[in-house]
């Protein structure tokens, strides 16, 4: 089989290097805890959880992936927001010239806390695990034969072409366990005899810089070094994280007893003291209205011609002003910094006119449909709930009838993965920094599934979808764009706006670096 080096396209997103500056929460100086480098101490990151594994198979919410990014390291990584920086770290890689098969060469020296080292058969385990738990995480392998083939290296395997695979490599969900230890705490291949998740949940058998010290899902996470590293020790003795909301947030950052807050709007941070470093940049973190296709979850929501209306009567404008400052307009279902992505011109339009039409054709008599929200869900500082309550308001206007639904996130969450909600308000974040993710959005793929779309329900979608997989990186992004002008005209997503990404800083904090993910590198934070 020939071989080549993979060369992903270098994609500047979010090209941000904070150094911060004012005052400073729990700093602790240079802490005593061992096994800590730079300046050591504590820092606080507040945050809005939507946390609900530490189970890095079961996981794939920006929550867990911050956190369990430093203590689960994974095949490949990034080291900048640019999104050809991925490299190589517990293995080496190349990628087939048909993009269908991906070797990953073990390398010497990365060992577990117990000092043996970690092997092809710790990443087999933990890739055929994660596929066989069949969780949020799963569709990240769909497709995928995972393999040994020699003492140190193993192949994955595509049936179509797979182009992403280098950089889902680099995704936390794929973090590598070990294998024994897994296996002793109860962990399989299959998710009907796999009991490790409260293990996970409690402790970690990670190869990272930092252990689980102390766990609560819904509150706190605190994470201390590995003292058995194998690499540069952690820079901090402690790491705290807490789901905070927004408005507690800002009162906490300003009051010094928080030194990262990521959950502010544009706006907070815009009225915050020049003492405080403030970056505020597009974030790749999307909110949608999903509309159920399956007539037996809602008659209406999989009713064309109402869909036609929600999305021509939804004012775009207007929820972008509740978002505020640095809110960019969705223009498709692919993120602006991400090759493919359309401009902003060919994003839906509001037309009343367009929308009573649909309406009327559709037989719509008002009739109460359920919207679907979790309640207490804030995305860089937006509540879900008040986009929802304007959204109802709106389509009031036009007859449409909503009654809302709120629920907190963990009790939303699992109807929505099932495909159980008919109207809901989400938002999407890509698991990897690329385009052809996308191809999720297909009938009968993970997010179509969510959205009750079966298989050929839209031809025409489905064989552009067909066309991409066998496509070339340049064509691709031409044919991604021509997938989005149909899947806005017929898919039963109706996308929004892209809140700004926001992260304030107290003055000790360094080395704060962003990935493509939009999210920051945990390992790389230390205090001065």
């Amino acid at each position: 089989m020939k071989l080549r080096r993979i060369a992903v396209a270098s994609v500047a997103l979010l090209a941000i290097a904070l150094s911060a500056c004012a005052g400073g929460a729990n700093q602790g100086g240079n802490g005593n805890g061992g096994g800590s480098s730079d300046g050591g101490g504590q820092l606080v990151i507040d945050t809005a959880f939507d946390l609900t594994t530490l189970d890095p198979q079961r996981m794939n919410e920006p929550s867990g992936i911050r956190i369990l990014r430093g203590v689960y390291e994974t095949a490949l990584r990034f080291t900048s927001a640019d999104a050809g920086s991925i490299e190589p770290w517990l293995a080496d890689y190349e990628m087939s010239e048909d993009e269908k098969v991906l070797t990953l060469t073990v390398k010497e020296g990365p060992t577990w806390p117990d000092g043996s080292p970690i092997t092809a058969d710790d990443m087999v385990f933990t890739y055929q695990r994660l596929i066989g738990l069949k969780g949020n995480p799963s569709p990240n392998l769909d497709g995928i034969t995972v393999e040994k083939v020699g003492e140190n290296q193993l192949t994955l395997t595509s049936d179509s072409p797979n182009p992403q695979l280098p950089v889902t490599m680099a995704n936390p969900s794929l973090g590598i366990v070990q294998k024994s230890l897994a296996e002793e705490n109860g962990a399989t291949l299959d998710a009907a005899t796999d009991k490790a998740e409260a293990f996970f949940n409690t402790e970690s058998i990670g190869s990272g810089p930092y252990k689980i010290e102390k766990a609560e899902i819904a509150s706190q996470v605190t994470l201390v070094p590995n003292e058995e590293y194998w690499g540069e020790p952690a820079k901090l003795d402690r790491l705290v994280f807490r789901n905070v909301a927004a408005a507690t947030q800002l009162i906490n950052i300003k009051a010094g007893t928080a030194n990262i807050v990521d959950g502010l709007s544009g706006e907070q941070a815009s009225k915050l003291d020049d003492s405080l470093q403030v970056t505020s940049e597009a974030s790749n973190q999307m909110l949608y209205v999903l509309m159920n296709q399956n007539p037996a979850i809602n008659e209406w929501t999989s009713n064309a011609d109402f869909l036609a209306a929600v999305r021509a009567g939804i004012d775009y404008d207007a929820l972008m002003e509740i978002a505020g400052p640095g809110t960019v307009r969705a223009a498709g279902i692919i993120a602006p910094m991400i090759p493919g992505a359309l401009d902003v011109s060919e994003a839906p339009k509001t037309d009343v006119a367009a929308a009573k039409a649909a309406l009327a054709a559709s037989g719509y008599k008002g009739e109460e449909v359920e919207f679907h929200v979790a309640n207490d869900m804030v995305v860089r500082g937006v509540s879900l709930l008040t986009i929802a309550e304007a959204i109802q308001a709106q389509l009031k206007e036009l007859g449409i009838n909503l009654k809302l639904n709120p629920q907190p996130v963990t009790t939303a969450l699992g109807p929505y993965r099932a495909g159980e909600q008919g109207m809901a308000l989400w938002y999407v974040q890509p698991s990897q920094p690329h385009n052809f993710e996308t191809l999720n959005y297909l009938p009968d793929d993970q997010m179509g599934k969510r959205a009750g779309w079966p298989a050929g329900a839209a031809p025409d979608i489905e064989a552009l979808g067909e066309e991409i997989r066998n496509a070339s990186d340049a064509e691709r992004v031409e044919l991604f764009g021509e997938f989005q002008v149909l899947m806005n005209e017929e898919g039963p997503y109706i996308q929004l706006f892209l809140p700004p990404t926001t992260i304030v800083t107290t003055d000790n904090v360094t080395g704060l670096t962003m990935l493509p993910s939009g999210d920051f590198d945990i390992t790389q934070l230390g205090t001065k």
